[in-house]
């Protein structure tokens, strides 16, 4: 069997940077003698989360905040906006960033907007809901702005009366749809609203999305390396099934024996591999060793 490795074989450079930061915090903090954790989840991969040993801050961490140092991480999809008003409730807190450059610039956007007066503009914001980066730009939205994860959803607002002749903008979270985006624009147009687009959406995700499709029609099957709680680790599997080869989301090599040890790659003369945005070059590497001997 040929394998087909993808020129995406790890982390995007936002999640490559996250980690990095990540680990300076942790290194520093054991020396010092201090306590680091993260706002939440620092990529979408549990493996490499656990690999990092650092653990999500919770409600009995701020109550020892007073009696020693903290370190909170924020990780590359940013954090709410009451998490960040809780942790500067202690003044001897330390927070580092470490979101991705993207993603800040997409939240200063929003809260740019929400503090900007002299105008009318509405904000509809894209993305998943459950997402932490587009949970985090929903905590910062204003009462009329709103919050829409599909096409369906935003021609329904659209079609709003008080909306006709409004000033709308779009914004998107990094890694979502751009089928849905586009669809959603054109949904307010059509009813009416003057239309500003800020899309957000990274360039490393456009680029991965075109590369899985290019591999499915190469390749009787698309192995993408990645975590299923990953937005873009699923959305590449789906685009290379719709594209036409069999597709198959592993997290690391030991998911990939056992889709081996049931026939998955019997029949298959050609296998592309594929790394999602927050999976390593070290399990892309493990992946395409463990198929290369099957």
């Amino acid at each position: 069997m040929q394998v087909v490795k993808s020129e995406f074989q790890g982390f995007c450079s936002g999640v490559e940077r996250a980690m990095s930061i990540a680990r300076k915090a942790r290194d520093e903090s054991a020396v010092n003698c201090g306590r680091v954790f993260l706002s939440g989840l620092i990529c979408h991969n549990r493996r490499e989360n656990e690999n990092l040993g650092l653990r999500v801050i919770c409600d009995d961490d701020f109550d020892k905040a007073v009696e020693s140092e903290l370190t909170l991480v924020i990780g590359a999809h940013g954090a709410s906006k009451a998490l960040l008003d809780r942790i500067a409730e202690f003044p001897q807190a330390k927070i580092v960033s470490a979101i991705c450059p993207v993603v800040e610039m997409n939240l200063r956007e929003i809260d740019r907007l929400a503090t900007e007066t002299g105008h009318e503009r509405i904000l509809v914001y894209l993305g998943s809901r459950g997402h932490t980066e587009a949970e985090s730009a929903r905590s910062r939205l204003r009462e009329n702005d709103f919050f829409v994860s599909t096409a369906k959803e935003a021609a329904g607002i659209a079609e709003r009366q008080e909306l006709r002749g409004k000033e709308v903008e779009f914004m998107v979270q990094t890694s979502f749809s751009q089928e849905i985006f586009d669809a959603s624009v054109k949904s307010f147009g059509a009813n009416g609203a003057r239309c500003v687009m800020f899309n957000g959406i990274c360039s490393d995700c456009i680029r991965r999305r075109k590369d899985v499709e290019k591999l499915a029609k190469e390749c009787e099957v698309v192995i993408v390396v990645g975590d299923d709680i990953s937005r873009n680790a699923s959305e590449l599997t789906e685009i290379a099934s719709k594209s036409g080869a069999e597709a198959l989301l592993v997290a690391d090599a030991s998911q990939l024996r056992e889709l081996a040890s049931e026939g998955k790659f019997n029949a298959c003369n050609r296998a592309g591999v594929i790394s999602s945005a927050s999976s390593s070059a070290g399990v892309f590497d493990e992946v395409c060793e463990c198929l290369e001997g099957l």
